[in-house]
């Protein structure tokens, strides 16, 4: 199988798990699609994001990481690094209160 043929399965496999689940197709998500299904890096959010952003600048970061939650769902997931939001790991220090 083709490099080509095989990204095209992916595609349609992607494709279909959206619509199962009632997602509408949209440019944005058909260009993350293409992207998913054509990457030997395994993007993580942000790259896929600043990827669609050059076609699709409104493309926001939530819409990335519920597409990877659907796609998640489907059994998709295992090839991609990042598809959970990172974990803010900064603690706050409390601000001191004066009397």
């Amino acid at each position: 199988m083709t490099k080509i043929s095989t990204a095209n399965a992916r595609l349609e496999e992607m494709t279909e798990c959206l619509v199962e689940r009632g997602l509408t197709i949209t440019w944005a998500r058909a260009r993350m699609l293409e992207a998913l299904a054509s990457s030997d890096t395994h993007p993580d959010a942000y790259e896929l994001q600043t990827e669609v952003r050059l076609e699709y600048p409104s493309t926001c970061l939530a819409t990335v990481y519920n597409m990877f939650s659907v796609l998640k769902e489907c059994g998709r997931s295992s090839s991609w690094r990042s598809l959970d939001p990172p974990v803010a790991t900064m603690a706050v220090a409390p601000i001191p209160i004066r009397v």
